[in-house]
């Protein structure tokens, strides 16, 4: 039999996802970049769009789509431009053949092979795959002349840059033609500036080459060996983009995101559990890091609550640690007005933190019934958690089951 309940409560599943004010990595500073050389294979692009403008000698590309904003030194990229001579460019279309990472224009240049290359027997192209947030944009310049008054092909590769973690990857492959043994190129990215601390320059083109933020090599005429794979990164893992060059499985930071009310309400004195919703997360961390009393848009003053975290994991002086329990925070508001909240997620291969401002009011309405539901199949004696996310401040449940089936 149905009980009656006080409040009544309607059961009903709903979710809501958050997917603003998310941080991905990105390289912040050259001399803090991780640089790893990686043994992978080469996999040439099925379905790229072509990029005919450098099948040539000397010859620069129009502005060509990345299909999502890359973050880079503290500035977002949509767009690139690609040249002949074996690199892309961010700020205007260069043709320099001169290899030159410490200055010169068209900056930030990244620059998997930069020297006077030959486009006219190989294709150039470029393609962005994945899925939002993990997506990947590869420019390839297959079948390339390692100079340009070689006979035929002598190498390929790719310049890939990857949305989730801010990773930049080169990735080779040898072809058959014969080298001159007089090739001079640079291997290497840099920043919008010029001088120390702008460069990451490659020593050489083998499977273990030093890296140098300071001084150029740009004499580089060894070919690298077939799926080499140079990895420029904010994360100091040394696969940040969870696989090497060859495909398979990507493993990414998380995207963090949680739920809390269909209204973006919360209510005055009412126990109200803020739900995670995030993605490949395996820790989690809370912290309610601003209040105004009338405005939603701030400024917002410290919120002066008992901070709760580990030391040795503590992430920018968290509000409530759950690495060892449940990822959902459980909290009363005692104080109507506007709450900004941050929720750090992380995972082995970097972090993600989503930050969002809610509204504490005092009901003026009988409740209305909300949860969400952690699992929507369950299997025999399995366990299934609901939180509630009831808006108009309830202050009491009661909670009954219903089988269609005895």
């Amino acid at each position: 039999m149905k009980r009656k309940l006080h409040p009544i409560l309607l059961l009903v599943f709903w979710t809501l996802f958050l997917g603003i004010n998310h941080t991905y990595g990105q390289i912040t500073s050259l001399t803090s970049a991780y640089f790893f050389p990686v043994s992978g294979t080469f996999t040439p692009l099925v379905g790229g769009t072509t990029v005919a403008a450098i099948h040539g000698d000397d010859q620069a590309s129009g502005l060509i789509p990345i299909g999502f904003t890359f973050n880079y030194l503290g500035t977002a990229y949509t767009d690139c431009y690609a040249s002949s001579n074996g690199y892309l460019t961010f700020s205007a279309a260069n043709t320099s053949l001169t290899n030159n990472l410490t200055t010169g224009a068209g900056r930030p240049i990244f620059a998997p092979l930069w020297d006077d290359l030959q486009g006219n027997v190989g294709n150039a192209s470029y393609q962005t795959s994945g899925t939002p947030g993990s997506r990947v944009f590869t420019f390839e310049w297959l079948n390339w002349k390692w100079y340009y008054t070689v006979t035929s092909a002598t190498i390929s590769f790719q310049c890939k840059l990857y949305e989730a973690t801010g990773a930049i990857e080169f990735v080779y492959r040898q072809e058959g033609g014969t080298m001159l043994g007089t090739e001079t190129a640079s291997i290497g990215i840099t920043g919008s500036g010029t001088g120390t601390g702008n460069i990451i320059s490659l020593s050489n083109s083998s499977s273990s080459p030093t890296i140098s933020t300071t001084t150029e090599t740009n004499n580089i005429g060894t070919r690298p060996a077939n799926g080499q794979s140079y990895i420029f990164t904010p994360l100091n893992n040394p696969n940040p983009a969870g696989s090497t060059s060859g495909g398979g499985p990507v493993t990414i930071p998380p995207i963090a995101s949680y739920a809390y009310s269909n209204t973006d309400t919360v209510w005055l004195s009412s126990p109200t559990t803020l739900v995670s919703t995030s993605v490949n997360s395996t820790k989690n961390y809370w912290d309610i890091i601003g209040y105004n009393s009338t405005n939603k848009n701030g400024p917002f003053a410290a919120y002066n609550e008992v901070r709760d975290c580990k030391t040795s994991e503590d992430i920018d002086d968290c509000f409530i640690d759950t690495v060892g329990n449940a990822v959902n925070f459980r909290y009363t508001f005692n104080q109507p007005g506007y709450y900004r909240l941050k929720l750090v997620s992380l995972n082995k291969f970097g972090f993600d933190t989503y930050i969002d401002t809610i509204f504490v009011d005092t009901p003026s309405a009988p409740p209305v019934a909300d949860f969400f539901a952690d699992r929507r199949t369950i299997g025999v004696y399995d366990y299934a958690s609901m939180f509630d996310l009831s808006s108009n401040g309830p202050t009491s449940w009661n909670w009954y089951l219903n089988p269609l089936y005895y």
